[in-house]
């Protein structure tokens, strides 16, 4: 054993004092793989952050199309689909539905995106968002037969 200032080592002690070749590449290869990893997370992050992006900006237009819809058409049922504006990204796809038995209309909106030709992505066949209302008409629904009545008809 060789006693030093420091405290006692077993075995030869490098006589300059630094690291070896060995201890260089290992740190580095940690270092490298480390910010590797880094710079995954990174990426998925902001491509997660788009994707929820995008998300909300389809539901906000699938909103406004079923509040559009519930504020101007009354009880008849129709299907449309079209882009959503001249410069949006987006097309969508509006349906309601009368359920007779129920007594309600169904409104459902669909949002897809665009591709660069201003189609709908053929990657993207299923709406990015789908949204769902079933609301009762404004001229009510017979509680005891479930028929569907009219303005100025009464039982």
């Amino acid at each position: 054993m060789i006693r030093t200032e420091h405290g006692f080592f077993t075995g030869r002690m490098n006589q300059r004092g630094g690291y070896s070749l060995l201890e260089v590449i290992l740190a580095t290869a940690i270092l490298a793989g480390s910010s590797l990893m880094l710079a995954t997370l990174i990426s998925n992050g902001a491509n997660l952050g788009n994707r929820a992006q995008e998300r909300a900006e389809a539901l906000l237009i699938a909103q406004t199309l079923i509040d559009e819809t519930l504020a101007t058409r009354h009880g008849e049922s129709f299907e449309e689909e079209e882009p959503f504006s001249e410069s949006s990204l987006w097309s969508y796809r509006l349906r309601a539905e009368t359920q007779e038995d129920l007594g309600v209309i169904v409104v459902t909106a669909e949002v897809f995106p665009l591709d660069d030709e201003g189609g709908v992505s053929s990657v993207s066949e299923t709406p990015v968002v789908r949204l769902v209302r079933w609301y009762l008409p404004r001229h009510g629904v017979d509680m005891y037969s479930g028929e569907m009545q009219t303005k100025g008809e009464e039982k």
